[in-house]
């Protein structure tokens, strides 16, 4: 009798999903709700959908129904409540999202320091250009090997580094 060993093909698990799932064995960062005692392993995020859901009057929750004023903590369940309790259409209560055509950034620095190197670089960037044009990004070299990519602008300003003005041609134009 000849026995045989069936393995499952093995998958590599993304960065950040592999991270969540050992940390939930391991508990290194716990996030904890200051109102009960509930805890998750995972992204702060879902501690803030918590507290938004169970501990946020609605009128304060970041979304509101139009038709009856209750409040969500999602904009998903807002409106999935449109579509199912004021019947209003998918297309209406999802409308698709429009990218906005962004031509040219413009930047103001903020004075915030930055700790990495990286960032660094793109600020001393920011310093000598406080205009991108879109169609030249691929050509601004942070490294020998890196450029200045879209994300990297709105990660930036969104860590306070730079005020950041977007605009489409149109309003570049007038």
């Amino acid at each position: 009798m000849i026995s045989i060993k069936v393995r499952k093909p093995t998958r590599k698990l993304a960065a950040n999903t592999a991270y969540y799932r050992k940390n939930k064995k391991q508990r290194k960062t716990v996030h904890c709700c200051p109102h009960c005692n509930y805890e998750t392993t995972g992204p702060k995020c879902i501690l803030e959908n918590h507290i938004h859901a169970k501990h946020t009057q609605e009128c304060n929750k970041p979304f509101h129904c139009s038709f009856c004023e209750k409040g969500f903590s999602q904009k998903a369940h807002l409106q999935n409540h449109l579509m199912k309790i004021h019947d209003i259409p998918e297309h209406i209560a999802k409308p698709p999202v429009k990218p906005k055509n962004i031509f040219v950034y413009l930047i103001n620095l903020t004075g915030k320091k930055a700790k990495s190197k990286s960032t660094l670089a793109r600020l001393n960037i920011y310093r000598n250009k406080q205009k991108l044009f879109t169609k030249q990004l691929h050509m601004i070299k942070i490294d020998i090997d890196k450029q200045i990519k879209p994300h990297h602008i709105h990660y930036d300003a969104k860590k306070g580094y730079i005020r950041l003005t977007t605009l489409t041609k149109d309003e570049y134009m007038d």
